[in-house]
């Protein structure tokens, strides 16, 4: 499945911040989330499939975490 996502951005080292054109609501903020997912997990596939296309690169390049103040 193809994914529209912009402005990703690493939130913590195992955690990307976009923007997702969701099919039902529209752009949402989503954090990705690199997680062990287990093939009987009851995550859906999107997770795994959007930390994947970012670490891919297919979203762009992934912008440097805000400092934090």
């Amino acid at each position: 499945m193809s994914y529209e996502i912009r402005n990703p951005r690493w939130s913590s080292e195992t955690s990307v911040d976009v923007e997702w054109m969701h099919p039902d609501f529209g752009w949402i903020n989503f954090t990705a989330v690199n997680g062990n997912i287990e093939p009987w997990s009851r995550e859906p596939d999107y997770m795994r499939d959007i930390w994947d296309g970012l670490m891919r690169g297919d979203y762009g390049q992934i912008a440097p975490q805000e400092p934090q103040a």
